[in-house]
């Protein structure tokens, strides 16, 4: 019965006989159970979820299953067959965590192994690894293959104390052990860690760059001392595709260093930057930047003061001149709070640059403070860009906390842009799917009564609806929402979610007035 299992059936009885104790003494009534699914496990599947630490400590510690003494002294019959079983294997998720009795594969097994067969694993292409203890990391050289293509490892160590050390050398040794295996076929490179793990970890991570000069596709953090050098090799892979990388630390003197010893011309394959780091750190690095291949942009940037107005414009401006053809741009920047004037707001201009680049699909611009735009800024937004499915131009910091309100000389601050603006932009932008902008709602009346009056005194409106699935009106002033909520149901029929930001008794009303539309025509 177990042979014709799927083996996604059992990867949910090994979590449900891990909870159920029923489960536990029904499994234990087959005797060669967790053997045989192991068998269809390793025979049916190339994708190896799990290295034996899925299987329960119940099974594991039975004396009928033969699984516990494989996991501490392994024989011969166990040897050839791990060994012909391995081959299959292409994917391949190894997590040690800290020492417990059944729950993993102890790290001698595997070592005893990998001294009979040095590559246990020889069809292995991707492999995921993480350890809590410098004992599992000896075990990373045994997993790993002369044609692994993407490597993803998490450091998680939580160890203080004398234990750091350790365990710093530990993974400096195992990583540096397989990097003249995997240099000439590994494409892809995760790393993933604790804040507190990454500045111990930094020269590490600074090691693997000088031994990979292949990579294609590059996640991990960096810093510290050796962040110069790190980033002087990342700049001069010629085939290097995707960098995501979060800088950290990153002192006045770690930033002058860098830019002094900055090839011409970096990153010339480039297609994708994610970066997290400060404006500071990213400015004189773009601008030595000439790609034609860059279209996908996604900044983050942490400032400790707010930023002049001004200083916006001309961050756009040095991105859109490093690449030709953006199709996406997503620029995110957190300050703290600031207070400034209304009329000190950020207009479109600041979104000039960016009209070059005719085949934008995703714009997402948060710059900390509400920008003002208009009902003409709205239409020439929709014109300049007629592939955009993804608009987002709501700050995260909200509007209420940046604008002075008393030295602008008004009431409260509201946004420019009317219904007119979210009406031209269902438009010309129909396969709109995610819209997030702020108008003044209580303009649909007004709205209504000139398109009446247009067509005659009729009561009719010309409406063309929108596939929109998200809309984000942020600090939106509201309607009325029995008004506004028809409105919206009937613009956008395939809606999924409406937000807002803070408690706004308007817009919540007008969400129960589409939520009620909406469940009437499900019906």
């Amino acid at each position: 019965m177990w042979q014709k299992l799927p083996p996604w059936v059992l990867e949910r009885i090994f979590k449900w006989v891990d909870r159920n104790i029923e489960l536990t003494r029904l499994a234990r009534v087959c005797k060669s159970w967790s053997l045989v699914a192991i068998d269809v496990l390793w025979t049916k599947c190339d994708d190896l979820t799990h290295l034996l630490p899925t299987l329960p400590n119940d099974l594991l510690q039975s004396i009928h299953s033969g699984i516990l003494e494989f996991a501490r002294e392994p024989r011969a019959e166990d040897l050839r067959r791990f060994i012909f079983y391995s081959h299959r294997i292409q994917q391949l998720h190894y997590y040690h965590q800290l020492p417990t009795a059944c729950r993993y594969t102890d790290s001698s097994v595997l070592l005893k192994l990998h001294h009979c067969h040095p590559t246990l694993f020889p069809n292995l292409r991707r492999l995921c690894f993480a350890s809590g203890n410098a004992d599992g990391w000896k075990t990373l050289r045994c997993l790993v293959s002369p044609r692994l293509a993407q490597l993803v490892l998490y450091f998680r160590s939580g160890l203080a104390g004398e234990h750091v050390q350790l365990h710093t050398v530990a993974v400096h040794n195992a990583c540096l052990g397989i990097c003249d295996v995997i240099k000439g076929s590994l494409k892809t490179l995760v790393i993933k860690s604790s804040r507190q793990d990454e500045t111990i970890l930094a020269p590490v991570f600074a090691d693997m760059m000088q031994h990979l000069p292949k990579l294609r596709k590059v996640q991990m953090p960096l810093g510290g001392p050796l962040l110069s050098s790190s980033f002087r090799h990342l700049c001069q892979m010629k085939d290097l595709v995707i960098l995501d990388v979060r800088v950290y630390v990153a002192s006045y003197e770690d930033v002058e260093r860098l830019h002094n010893t900055m090839p011409p011309n970096p990153f010339q394959s480039l297609r994708t930057m994610h970066l997290e780091s400060t404006i500071s750190f990213y400015l004189p690095i773009i601008r030595l930047v000439q790609s034609n291949a860059l279209n996908n942009l996604r900044l983050l940037f942490k400032e400790q003061c707010p930023l002049p107005t001004e200083s916006f414009s001309s961050l756009i401006q040095a991105t859109c001149s490093a690449s030709s053809s953006l199709q996406v741009f997503d620029l995110t920047i957190q300050t703290p709070p600031s207070r400034r004037l209304s009329s000190n707001l950020p207009t479109a201009a600041v979104l000039l640059p960016l009209f070059a680049h005719r085949k934008l699909q995703e714009l997402v611009v948060d710059l900390g403070v509400p920008i003002q735009l208009t009902d003409a800024d709205m239409e020439t937004i929709a014109c300049m860009w007629p592939k955009l499915w993804k608009l987002r131009l709501v700050a995260s910091t909200r509007a209420n906390k940046c604008v002075d309100y008393t030295l602008a000389g008004n009431e409260g601050w509201k946004p420019l842009a009317t219904c007119r603006a979210i009406m031209a932009l269902f438009y010309h932008l129909r396969h709109l799917t995610e819209l997030a902008v702020e108008f003044d709602a209580s303009t649909l009346d007004e709205l209504a009564a000139h398109s009446r009056s247009k067509v005659g005194g009729e009561k009719t409106m010309s409406i063309q609806t929108s596939n929109l699935k998200l809309f984000d009106v942020g600090c939106s002033l509201p309607g009325r929402p029995l008004c506004v909520g028809s409105w919206v149901a009937i613009m956008c029929p395939n809606l999924q979610e409406l937000q807002w930001n803070g408690e706004n008794e308007g817009w919540e009303r007008t969400c129960e007035v589409l939520l009620r539309i909406q469940e009437r025509e499900s019906l």
